[in-house]
This record gives C-alpha cells, sequence and structure tokens, in this order.
C-alpha cells in the first residue's frame, strides 16, 4: 500500500465507531499495537502512536510514543480479543 493510501486507511480505522483496535507491521516484523485513537496523531509525512502498558485499564496518558513514517509501514491487521484459558 502506498503511504498515501496507508494513511487514509488509518484515519478510516481511526475514525470507525466503535473502534477496533488494530496492529502496525513494520518491514522489520517489528509491530505496534493501536488500541487507543486518543493517543495517535496522523501527520503528513509520520504516524504517531501513543504507547500504554498493558495492564492500564483507563489511560489517561501514553507512557511513550512510537513515532513512523509512513512508508516504514507494510501492513495493518486487526487485534483479535484476547482468548480465555479453559
Amino acid at each position: 500500500m502506498r503511504p498515501r493510501e496507508m494513511r487514509a486507511e488509518i484515519q478510516r480505522r481511526l475514525q470507525q465507531k466503535p473502534f477496533e483496535p488494530f496492529r502496525v507491521q513494520l518491514p522489520s516484523g517489528v509491530t505496534h499495537e493501536v488500541r487507543y485513537p486518543q493517543f495517535t496523531i496522523v501527520g503528513e509525512a509520520v504516524f504517531a502512536i501513543g504507547i500504554v502498558s498493558a495492564d492500564v485499564v483507563n489511560p489517561k496518558y501514553a507512557d511513550y510514543s512510537v513515532v513512523l513514517a509512513w512508508d516504514e509501514i507494510s501492513s495493518l491487521e486487526p487485534l483479535l480479543p484476547a482468548r480465555v484459558a479453559n
């Protein structure tokens, strides 16, 4: 997907109601989870993702952020709900 198309697709996903968390994958295999749309910034050249610790239930802020150039993002995939152990 070209950078302009990737930006449009991410904007669409962030505005979707209800929001469905997704994962951003880089060509290196590294992934970043987008769980909170309020902690993201969609810029002309970059996408910033605020990362929140997994144990935080209702975050007021992100613990740190990751800034990616649009051409660094290779794909998007939905985050599946966590499985419950039997």
